[in-house]
């Protein structure tokens, strides 16, 4: 006889923590009902609260039943008899991680109060609590409802709650924060937004719409993105401004001009911020030439360094010379800066960026968690 087998299978709470249990599932295993002495913690990083089990299940057989364990409220209801009784508040709201005997543990975000519970994947789902005998329930969720957040003109950190958000960032670029629960609308408006997804980039079921007005639904909820250049899930960022003028564009364009090379994911991702913070090519060419070393090579030397990369090819002392005439104060190009600028957009560069231009692309891990 053992108990080992048994994984957490459901949490839920209401929102004053007096409506709380864990439904723990074994799949078709025998023999797992030896749970005296064993425990079962909750633990938020600053408190832990732990029940120790005081008896074994009725029976041996075990195979594909759950175990029931919940506050003395859900109990009074008299619909379905826990298993076990756990205090109110219990489980932590806002996160915690649940440990059954050291065998299985599940950490979770912020609880939902509407009626619903969440998966030991972190999804929303309607919550079915079914105890050792096979009596179960499904809780009715409560009617959705929207808190809206509006941002300002400015760099905004916007967050919603744990139920269904509706956040406006408006201009800016903004970071705008659903929160674990609920099915949120977030709206970037101008700027280059950022929106944080939380899943893992597995957990994504369905996708629909336009970049510019994009549904996502992963781990049980329902996201709509508006304007929004970026979304950060748990391990990877996903960049959308990737059409003719968007700040990504302009990086990558600028990077393969400059190099030769398709940016990667990590350049990408490395100098994204900067090209979030300036507001032309022209600019990001001077900041990108700065932090790659070749604001200082000489203007010849410079536009020997685009032959190679653009053209490649080895440009003549006659080609050097008619292009440098072009170059500096008074001139048509000012700047090193200005020229990489006005070579980035040509079709001799942007050719070769026919399957970067208006895609969806994969930044390195974000690890935001």
């Amino acid at each position: 006889m053992t108990f080992h087998l048994y994984k957490i299978n459901e949490i839920y709470s209401n929102a004053d923590g007096t409506m709380q249990y864990i439904e723990l599932s074994v799949g078709n295993f025998q023999d797992q009902g030896h749970w005296v002495g064993q425990h079962i913690s909750v633990s938020n990083g600053v408190a832990t609260h732990t029940l120790e089990f005081t008896h074994d299940l009725p029976s041996e057989l075990t195979a594909n039943t759950t175990v029931l364990i919940a506050t003395q409220a859900f109990a009074d209801i008299g619909v379905v008899k826990p298993d076990f009784i756990i205090p109110d508040n219990f489980l932590f709201t806002a996160s915690g991680t649940v440990n059954f005997a050291g065998v299985d543990s599940v950490v979770y975000f912020a609880l939902p109060s509407n009626g619903q519970s969440v998966n030991r994947f972190g999804a929303l789902q309607a919550g079915t609590p079914k105890n050792f005998a096979g009596a179960t329930i499904t809780i009715d969720p409560l009617p959705p409802t929207f808190t809206v957040t509006n941002g300002t003109a400015d760099d905004d950190h916007l967050t919603g709650v744990v139920g269904n958000d509706q956040i406006y960032g408006f201009a800016g670029n903004d970071t705008l924060d659903g929160g674990q629960g609920g099915n949120d609308t977030l709206d970037g408006g101008d700027g280059t937004d950022t929106a944080l997804l939380y899943a893992l980039s597995n957990g994504i079921t369905a996708v629909s719409g336009t970049l510019d007005h994009l549904t996502v639904t992963a781990w049980g909820r329902v996201t709509t993105y508006i304007d929004v250049e970026r979304v950060q899930a748990f391990d990877k960022t996903f960049a959308f401004d990737t059409h003719v003028g968007d700040s990504l564009w302009n990086l990558a364009a600028l990077v393969w001009a400059g190099t030769g090379f398709k940016p990667s994911a990590g350049t990408l991702w490395t100098y994204a911020s900067v090209a979030d913070s300036t507001s032309s090519i022209n600019e990001l060419s001077h900041e990108l030439l700065e932090l790659f070393g070749l604001a200082d090579v000489g203007a010849a030397d410079f536009v020997t360094h685009l032959f190679q990369t653009v053209l490649q090819i080895d440009p003549t002392p006659d080609q050097v010379a008619a292009v440098t005439a072009l170059m500096g104060p008074g001139h048509l190009f000012e700047t090193d800066a200005d020229l990489l600028a006005y070579v980035a957009v040509q079709s001799i560069n942007t050719d070769k960026m026919v399957d970067f231009t208006g895609s969806v692309q994969q930044l390195i891990p974000s690890q935001w968690i």
